[in-house]
């Protein structure tokens, strides 16, 4: 017995049947539409209508979350944007954008304003990573940095 071929006429790659997109994903890759891949294997998670980078992170603010609710923490808030340098107009006249580090959480325990970055081993060896924590402690050294 042969199998079937079936052929189709389409004019983009989303008029094909998602049982179809689904068990060929190469197919989003060679028309240029497949999401770019973390180059750490982070797969992005949704818990409870929160968009994580990853599965850690998203564990760590449960957990952050529950130490709020018993009293250990207060002011939770994620994503939470820090100014490391301003931006400013360069010699060519162009502007130069400011350099930004964003938090993963930002709380406060016992009086202490705490920031804290949830960051895999290898990720941590990022050289752009270790230099915005070492810019991060330089320009805020009033606020804890921490690593989850």
């Amino acid at each position: 017995m042969t199998r079937r071929q079936m052929s189709y006429h389409i004019d983009s790659i989303h008029e094909l049947p998602a049982a179809i997109l689904e068990r060929n994903p190469q197919l989003l890759e060679l028309a240029g539409e497949a999401p770019k891949k973390n180059k750490y294997n982070a797969k992005k998670i949704e818990v409870d209508g929160i968009l994580f980078d990853s599965k850690k992170e998203a564990a760590r603010y449960h957990e952050l979350l529950m130490l709020e609710r018993a009293g250990k923490i207060q002011n939770l808030r994620r994503q939470v944007w820090y100014e490391l340098q301003e931006g400013f107009i360069g010699i060519s006249g162009k502007l130069v954008r400011p350099i930004r580090y964003v938090a993963d959480a930002d709380y406060w325990e016992n009086g202490r304003h705490i920031v804290e970055d949830t960051k895999s081993p290898a990720t941590r060896k990022i050289k752009s990573y270790q230099l915005k924590k070492k810019m991060f402690e330089k320009r805020y050294p009033e606020i804890e940095f921490r690593e989850a």
